[in-house]
C-alpha cells in the first residue's frame, strides 16, 4: 500500500488540508499533538462551564471559512451570521453609532454611504474619513495597476494588489497622519477595525495590511462586513464535527501524537516522520503549524535556509480572552465595540449560545503584551468595572464566575516589509508544503479565514504535477 501523504497539526489549516487532498484520491493521515482538533480555535471546561480561549468571529466575506463550515455540516443553527450588517459601537457617553449599515446603491457606494451616516463621527470627520478611503483605494490599486474608479475591489485584486509596491513599506499610523485622520477618527473608526483584525495597532501594522481590511469589510459586497460566530463553545462546536468529516473522507486521525521530526531521504525527499520514538513512512507532509513550532521539526542546515529563515523575524502578538458571569441579564446586544472602554469589544454568549437567565459576556483584548503579566484577580475586576462604565445593568448584577484565557503568541504582526516574507506553500523540500495563516493567503490576516486559505494552497500546490 501507498504510504500516506501526513498533514501535521489539527487545526484549521490542517483540516482544510486533510479534506483537500483527501478529496482528490490521496491516502492521508492528520497527526495532532492535542487530544482535539481545532488547534488555537478551542474552548477550556472550567466546573459546569466551557469557555472559548478567546471570542472568536468570522465575516460575510468569509467565502473559505463559510465554505468549510458547510462541509463540516456546521452552517445554519451551528452557526450565527447576521442577515444585515450592524455593529453597535458605544461611546464614553452611551452615544451609540452603527457600523456596517448600508446607504443606497451597492457596492462601494453603499458602503461608504452607510459610513456617512456614522453617529459617533461629526459630519466633517465622516467626509475626512470618506475621502481618505478612496484615497487608499485608489493607492492600492494603482500600485495593482487597477483602474481606480471602473469597477469595486474585487476579492481578486485584493488578494493581488493588497501588498504592492510603497505600501508595505510604511505603517498606517504614518498613513493616516499624512492623511490628517485626528484621535477621534482612529477611535471610532480606524482603530475600531484594524486593532482587532490584525491583533495590532496602526503604529506597528504596514498600510499595506490596513488597506486589506478596510477595503474588503467596506468596499466590496454588502454581505462583506456581516458577522459571525459559533453559537456553541468553540471546541465542541469544531471538533467533533471536524473528526465526523474527515473520518467520512477516509482520513486516519491519530490525535495525542506530536511529530517529532521529518525525516528526509539521501536525495532531500521527505519519507518519514517521527511519532515518539516510532518511524513511519510517508509519501508528502503538510506542515500545518505556527511557525515558531516549524522549524523544530526540520533538520538544523535546512531551517536556517530560505523560506524557514524568515520564521524568527515574523513577529507575535497576544490575545487575551475574558468571560464574566452575571446573575441576570445585563442588557448586552450581541455584539458590541467600546472604543473608549478597556473592555473593547463584548458579546454576549449567553445569547449567542442560546441560553437563559444567567448572562455571560465574552471580551477580546487585542494586541494584549500588557495584560500578560496581570493576575487573573486583577484581570476581572479591570474588565468587570469597564463593562459597567459601558452596560450600566451590570453593576446591579453580581457575578457569579469568570476566567481568562491567554495567547501570547496568537498571530503574527503584518508590520512593515512582513508582507513580502510570508512564505507560500512551496518549499524546496520535494514533498513539503507549509500551511498556516501566517503563509501568503493572498492578504488575508492571521484568521480563521487566512488558515483555511492556507490549508487549501497548500493541498493544491501538493497536488499539483512536478515542473519539468
Amino acid at each position: 500500500m501507498v504510504a500516506p501523504i501526513a498533514v501535521i497539526g489539527g487545526g484549521l489549516a490542517g483540516i482544510s488540508a486533510a479534506l483537500e487532498l483527501a478529496r482528490a484520491g490521496r491516502r492521508v493521515t492528520l497527526f495532532e499533538r492535542g487530544d482535539r482538533l481545532g488547534g488555537r480555535v478551542r474552548s477550556h471546561r472550567q466546573g459546569t462551564q466551557e469557555f472559548d480561549n478567546a471570542q472568536h468571529v468570522l465575516l460575510g466575506n468569509c467565502d473559505a471559512l463559510l465554505a468549510l463550515l458547510d462541509t463540516l455540516g456546521l452552517s445554519g443553527e451551528d452557526t450565527a451570521l447576521q442577515t444585515r450588517a450592524r455593529v453597535p459601537v458605544i461611546d464614553g457617553r452611551g452615544r451609540i453609532g452603527w457600523l456596517g449599515e448600508r446607504g443606497i446603491g451597492r457596492g462601494r457606494a453603499a458602503g461608504l454611504w452607510g459610513l456617512a451616516r456614522y453617529a459617533l463621527l461629526s459630519p466633517r470627520e465622516r467626509a475626512s474619513v470618506v475621502a481618505s478611503l478612496l484615497r487608499l483605494d485608489s493607492e492600492v490599486r494603482r500600485a495593482a495597476g487597477d483602474s481606480p474608479w471602473v469597477t469595486a475591489p474585487s476579492r481578486r485584486s485584493l488578494g493581488n494588489g493588497w501588498a504592492a509596491g510603497h505600501l508595505d513599506q510604511g505603517t498606517f499610523a504614518d498613513w493616516l497622519s499624512r492623511h490628517a485622520q485626528g484621535p477621534r477618527a482612529r477611535r471610532y473608526f480606524w482603530d475600531l477595525l484594524v486593532t482587532p483584525t490584525l491583533n495590532a495597532p496602526a503604529e506597528a501594522v504596514s498600510t499595506a495590511a490596513a488597506a486589506f481590511v478596510l477595503r474588503s469589510a467596506l468596499m466590496t459586497e454588502a454581505r462583506a462586513l456581516r458577522v459571525g460566530w459559533p453559537r456553541r463553545p468553540l471546541t465542541p462546536w469544531l471538533d467533533p464535527a471536524a473528526r465526523r468529516a474527515l473520518e467520512r473522507h477516509g482520513v486516519a486521525l491519530r490525535l495525542s501524537s506530536p511529530v517529532d521530526r521529518i525525516q528526509l531521504s539521501e536525495s532531500g525527499q521527505v519519507e518519514a516522520v517521527e511519532v515518539g520514538h516510532r518511524r513511519e513512512a510517508v509519501t508528502a507532509a503538510v506542515l500545518a503549524l505556527p511557525h515558531g513550532r516549524v522549524a523544530r521539526l526540520l533538520p538544523k542546515a535546512l531551517a536556517a535556509s530560505p523560506p524557514f529563515d524568515v520564521f524568527p523575524t515574523l513577529g507575535t502578538a497576544a490575545i487575551v480572552g475574558v468571560h464574566l458571569c452575571y446573575d441576570r441579564p445585563v442588557g448586552a446586544p450581541a455584539i458590541l465595540a467600546a472604543p473608549d472602554s478597556e473592555a473593547e469589544w463584548i458579546f454576549n454568549t449567553g445569547r449567542n449560545h442560546g441560553a437563559r437567565g444567567e448572562s455571560s459576556l465574552s471580551v477580546a483584548l487585542s494586541y494584549a503584551q500588557h495584560w500578560l503579566e496581570l493576575r487573573n484577580e486583577e484581570i476581572l475586576a479591570r474588565i468587570g468595572r469597564a463593562i459597567g462604565q459601558v452596560l450600566p445593568r451590570a453593576l446591579a448584577a453580581r457575578q457569579i464566575g469568570g476566567a481568562v484565557f491567554r495567547e501570547p503568541r496568537a498571530t503574527f504582526v503584518p508590520g512593515v516589509g512582513v508582507a513580502g516574507l510570508r512564505p507560500g506553500p512551496s518549499t524546496p523540500v520535494p514533498g513539503l508544503v507549509l500551511a498556516g495563516a501566517w503563509t501568503n493567503t493572498g492578504g488575508w490576516p492571521s484568521t480563521m479565514e487566512g488558515a483555511v486559505r492556507s490549508g487549501a494552497q497548500a493541498a493544491t500546490a501538493l497536488l499539483a504535477p512536478p515542473r519539468s
